[in-house]
């Protein structure tokens, strides 16, 4: 009972909150995902029976951004607070904490390796150089140095990804350029245009951002309804069951968000309950589930019949 009081009264006062029924590895033994183990720039995080979090842990929420289920999950809501600036401050600075900027147009983000991969998206979309105006002087010296590498190596292949996309390529008429000099051309001049068209599209999104029934990627599920030919930025994978399925609903009652159904003889998924962590198909005793993309009008649905 007393362990019970003091755990509720850590989880108040530290940044973040545990809920270990989303964590797959502590769900089933057969689980891999060691994610926010190796995340954390201080090797603060241990799974055992329990999800242990050292006591120098700093709250820098790498963790959180690696974390699928959201099992750890950082207070503040940076997403939200970040679409709500980028609408109504022109000065929107992204900051860290350790740069202690006073200014009151900075986001001190304690670290920018604990940005989403939707934030980041939604920042390339909507002001890119918020993204490129990051003062990253003191993060080659910094403890969590490994958050800021891992950042930019996300943000390199979203650009990518952007770069490859059918939104990308319905926007300009010839190939894409190997770099955007200075020396802008016609196509590169329409490639901008369409940044700009994208950005108006990104206005509402933060009044969408409520739906009870949407657990994740809301962001990238805004955007989605306006901007369909974005699909596939995010590298999303789903579940989808062959015949060798006996039927045994070990993937439907470990599902750590409840994505999966059984509706009749068949199993239905909800993706956008699924977190994509893939532990469906590492219990399946019949190597039944295999991770796959899914259809944009699949995404977009609420119940999936998910047998191929």
């Amino acid at each position: 009972m007393l362990l019970n009081i003091l755990q509720t009264v850590l989880q108040d006062i530290r940044d973040y909150t545990v809920d270990e029924t989303r964590c797959t590895k502590l769900i089933s033994p057969k689980d891999s995902c060691d994610k926010c183990v190796r995340a954390c720039p201080l090797s603060c995080i241990r799974i055992t029976k329990h999800i242990n979090i050292d006591d120098h842990c700093v709250g820098c929420g790498i963790c959180s951004q690696a974390c699928p289920t959201q099992a750890i999950k950082m207070k503040l809501q940076t997403l939200d607070y970040i679409i709500h600036e980028t609408d109504t401050n022109d000065h929107f600075v992204l900051g860290c904490q350790k740069q202690n900027k006073k200014s009151s147009a900075y986001f001190n983000q304690f670290c920018i390796g604990s940005l989403p991969d939707e934030t980041i998206l939604y920042l390339l979309l909507k002001k890119p150089a918020i993204l490129e105006q990051f003062d990253h002087s003191k993060c080659k010296h910094c403890e969590l140095v490994s958050g800021f590498d891992n950042f930019n190596k996300r943000k390199e292949l979203l650009q990518t990804q952007l770069a490859r996309s059918d939104f990308y390529k319905s926007q300009k008429k010839s190939d894409l350029p190997d770099t955007l000099d200075s020396e802008y051309d016609d196509d590169k001049r329409a490639f901008l245009m369409s940044f700009i068209n994208v950005r108006k599209t990104l206005e509402t999104i933060n009044s969408e951002m409520n739906d009870s029934q949407i657990h994740f990627y809301q962001t990238y599920r805004s955007l989605l309804k306006k901007q369909p030919k974005l699909y596939g930025i995010l590298d999303l994978k789903f579940p989808h069951i062959s015949e060798k399925c006996s039927g045994c609903e070990a993937c439907i009652r470990l599902c750590p968000s409840k994505a999966l159904t059984l509706e009749g003889n068949s199993i239905s998924l909800n993706p956008s309950r699924c977190s994509n962590c893939g532990l469906c198909s590492e219990v399946c005793y019949d190597k039944a589930v295999t991770l796959k993309d899914l259809a944009l009008k699949d995404f977009e649905s609420t119940s999936v019949n998910i047998f191929s």
